[in-house]
């Protein structure tokens, strides 16, 4: 989804910065310089000193995936190369504290591909920057697939063929700023309509764009890592701060807008009210009218309404027997349910011990490993004495001694490594990797075994869902056609059945969960539901939806007003 994004620094000195080391970082490269580190840093180059040798190496830095230098006219064309453009820059400025360098950050819109983004720059870059005579050094970085971004590295100083003249203080205006960051979205926003896209940027605050939201404010690269590997940050606690402030203020607005819809609401329901008590009148205009008809034209309208009521008929009957199917297949999604939840609570409890008898194996395996090495260490240690015995000549007395020191010493560590090991393993040490392996094969045999039961219990949460979007469209089904007693006497009936066959509280327990989970529809739920119905019948159930909500919510303000009244007063 394209972001706005663009900001605008200034590379100094006076922060102990360098421009050479900055493009060099940008643009992922090695670069030389004597003065000019910054650049380097930008481009992700290596940038040398010409004349203490320092090297600003950043080939190894990831996700730069084009840099680019664009001139304008009469520069020198030597200002192609970075290492040779950046150092000239660092020359030209004598102060400690120069402004070497402008830099500008913008966020790419991931609808377009690489050569997208590389023209929408260079058409960006030429009419703001080079054009007005700056050098401009950009670089594309896509270190992370959802956040493509530019950086672009201005001179401050007019360039002729000799080289850099004067400072420019022209182009350190604010308004060349708030021109920059108008087209930046202009121009995207075209080529984001010339693909046909329906996304747009927008460079104005939010407050301009008339969007009662508060800004979040700007993380950086080091507290963004932070908060990644879940580490809390100042800086995140306050931006989520503002985006809960942001939520209730848009509980707010949705909360105005529907006291709006209810208004609406009340005054339909005024209005049909009115015409209901007009009816009469129109009944009577229309046993006029038909009393004027001539004796054919009546009787052809009582054969229309023996074949109405025909009509009606069939579908009375269709109904019921529609509704004598509903509540029998309504039970046997319940059991069906219900048996569902008894082994899906098997295969999780299956799941859990499993899982606690991995880690002991894990660990046993990673021990093993870890005192056989010690063990094979050990004896190794054992090889070198007894080789620099045999090196000994005959008359050599006290360094054969020392040597047959040392080897008893070796052999006694190794004994006891030995024996350590078997003691606490209950193996010999040459038994190890069999040991490993044989730990190694349970582990991913209880891992398969859980990737079944999880593949099993994701096969079952599936069927659940299938049932119940039916259970439910059973249920809106008979809110269309249902007999309250009916449907009271089975509700009955069924309660004395199920508490007869379910014996323990357990099982009681899971069975309301059941009833309660089904019988809950969510506005989601509702809209699949709707979906295996017939048209008539959704468009029935949505005027008694939308009737039921506007009456409750009429009566929920009544109160609200009689509570505010008696708190007035």
């Amino acid at each position: 989804m394209a972001i706005y994004h663009l900001s605008a620094q200034m590379i100094s000195r006076g922060g102990g910065r360098s421009a050479v080391s900055a493009a060099a970082y940008r643009a992922g490269e090695k670069l030389h310089s004597h003065a000019a580190g910054s650049a380097a840093y930008r481009a992700g180059e290596e940038i040398r000193e010409k004349d203490g040798e320092i090297v600003h190496d950043y080939t190894k830095k990831g996700g730069v995936v084009h840099s680019e230098i664009i001139l304008p006219n009469g520069a020198p064309l030597e200002y192609k190369d970075r290492e040779t453009l950046w150092n000239a820059v660092e020359r030209a400025e004598k102060r400690k504290d120069a402004q070497l360098a402008r830099e500008i950050n913008v966020a790419l819109p991931t609808e377009f591909d690489l050569e997208e983004q590389k023209a929408l720059l260079r058409e960006y870059i030429k009419e703001n920057f080079v054009d007005k005579g700056m050098i401009a050094d950009f670089t594309i970085h896509h270190a992370r697939e959802e956040n493509p971004h530019a950086h672009i590295m201005l001179t401050t100083r007019t360039v002729t063929p000799d080289g850099f003249g004067n400072k420019n203080r022209d182009w350190n205006s604010i308004q060349n700023l708030v021109d920059w960051r108008e087209d930046w979205a202009d121009k995207t926003n075209r080529m984001l309509e010339q693909k046909g896209l329906e996304e747009r940027i927008d460079h104005r605050t939010l407050k301009a764009q008339g969007i009662d939201r508060e800004p979040t404010i700007h993380m950086g690269a080091e507290a963004t890592a932070l908060e990644r590997r879940g580490i809390r940050t100042e800086l995140g606690d306050y931006n989520r701060e503002i985006k809960r402030r942001n939520q209730e203020r848009a509980v707010q607005q949705e909360n105005a807008g529907f006291l709006q819809v209810l208004e609406r609401v009340e005054k339909s329901l005024e209005a049909r009210k009115t015409a209901k008590t007009a009816q009469p009148i129109e009944k009577q205009r229309l046993y006029e009218t038909e009393t004027s008809l001539d004796a054919p034209s009546l009787e052809e309208q009582l054969k229309a309404e023996k074949a109405t009521q025909h009509v009606e008929k069939m579908q009375e009957q269709r109904k019921a027997r529609e509704l004598a199917e509903i509540n029998p297949r309504m039970d046997e999604i319940e059991n069906e349910f219900f048996a569902f939840k008894w082994e899906l609570r098997g295969l999780k409890e299956d799941c859990i011990a499993i899982r606690r008898d991995i880690p002991p194996l894990e660990y046993r395996a990673e021990n093993i490993d870890e005192y056989v090495q010690i063990v094979n260490e050990k004896q190794k240690a054992t090889e070198h004495p007894r080789q620099e015995r045999l090196k000994a000549h005959w008359w050599e007395f006290e360094k054969k001694t020392h040597w047959d020191e040392q080897i008893r010493k070796a052999d006694r560590d190794f004994e006891f490594a030995r024996q350590y090991f078997t003691r606490k393993f209950k193996i010999e040490p040459e038994q190890a990797p069999a040991e490993i392996d044989r730990l190694q094969k349970i582990v991913r045999k209880k891992e398969l075994e859980i990737a079944q039961k999880e593949a099993r219990m994701n096969k079952i949460d599936e069927r659940q869902e299938v049932l119940k979007t039916e259970y439910q469209a059973l249920k809106l089904r008979k809110d269309v056609y249902r007999d309250r007693e009916q449907e009271r006497a089975h509700d009955e009936e069924l309660a004395k059945i199920v508490q007869i066959q379910i014996q323990s509280a357990r099982e009681r327990q899971i069975h309301e969960q059941i009833i309660h989970e089904l019988n809950t529809i969510t506005e989601e739920g509702f809209q699949k539901a709707l979906e295996k119905l017939s048209y008539e019948e959704a468009q029935t159930l949505i005027e008694i939806r939308e009737t039921a909500k506007a009456e409750g919510l009429i009566k929920e303000r009544r109160r609200n007003r009689t509570r505010t009244i008696g708190r007035s007063r």
